[in-house]
């Protein structure tokens, strides 16, 4: 135990795990070099909040034990910077598990005030692709997402997500603002609905979202159904609660319910101040919708 500060003391391969990787920032520091080598300075400013004497000192834990270790890009930068090691990689699985598992808390947060990037969406929505019994087309897809860039591959099954533009030239390519993907990563809507600028095979983005989109919210009828998309109507009942990630609110979801319209309250995260706002169920389309209602409306399809 030389060299450590914490330590369970205890003979146990899980609390082992837990001395080197259960410290705050430690596996946010290994999300972020999942997707590509980083720099000291692109690792601080991707983990808002960390200080660089703390993101020092996880890094040089990391590397002691091959979890990170030290590479130089290739030029035009041709400096040094930080990948995950061979250990590191071991652990990829690992993190999209605890991305999957993490996501149903995410219904037990106050979204107020938390961030969110398309990029942290987009690696569980790659984790529940990976996992899903339906195999999602080969290629080359690359995301521009507002201002992030992110690209995905899919070959026999299996799959990489990248940040930055790919290497080469994508099969298909989608231009879209922030708040319409995390609604596209829902399976709500297509891209094309918000005229996301596509270029490429359209069927093949239409096919891979059937499988690369975010996991079914607790206790829907689809949460434990994997690779099927939801549509405009499903079956079963339960708590209705929107999808919320910082900065959009998930405006629709299917469901049934028996009986005449049901209202629902929710925080709209829109706003800096959550303010409440009226959800309607409508019966026969069973789409929610949001916005200033009266007791007595019917809700519809938008």
């Amino acid at each position: 135990m030389s060299g450590r500060t914490k330590s369970y003391g205890q003979q146990c391969s899980l609390a082992a795990s837990l001395d080197l990787l259960g410290e705050r920032w430690t596996l946010l520091i290994l999300r972020e070099l999942s997707r590509r080598p980083k720099r000291f300075s692109d690792l601080l400013n991707g983990l808002d909040g960390i200080g660089t004497n703390l993101l020092s000192a996880r890094l040089k834990s990391l590397e002691q034990r091959n979890v990170v270790q030290q590479v130089t890009l290739p030029p035009p930068a041709g400096v040094a910077a930080y990948e995950l090691g061979e250990r590191g990689r071991r652990l990829e699985p690992i993190l999209e598990d605890l991305a999957l598992w993490g996501f149903q808390l995410l219904w037990d947060q106050d979204q107020g005030d938390l961030r969110s990037k398309a990029v942290w969406a987009a690696m569980t929505m790659k984790a529940r692709m990976d996992r899903a019994d339906s195999r999602p087309p080969d290629g080359l897809y690359a995301f521009e997402v507002g201002e992030e860039s992110f690209w995905l591959r899919v070959s026999d099954g299996q799959s990489i997500l990248r940040d930055s533009l790919p290497p080469f030239d994508a099969d298909v390519k989608v231009a879209i603002d922030k708040e319409p993907f995390f609604e596209v990563a829902t399976a709500a809507v297509s891209p094309l609905k918000y005229k996301a600028a596509t270029e490429g095979d359209a069927g093949r983005l239409e096919a891979l979202l059937e499988t690369f989109r975010l996991p079914d919210p607790p206790g829907s009828p689809g949460e434990l159904r994997s690779g099927s998309r939801q549509s405009g109507s499903a079956s079963g009942s339960g708590r209705i609660k929107p999808y919320l990630l910082a900065s959009m609110t998930f405006r629709r979801y299917s469901a049934t319910l028996p009986g005449s319209p049901v209202s629902l309250r929710y925080s709209d995260t829109n706003l800096r101040t959550p303010t409440s706002s009226k959800v309607q169920i409508h019966p026969n389309s069973m789409i929610l919708k949001s916005g200033p209602t009266s007791d007595s409306g019917r809700g519809g399809s938008e």
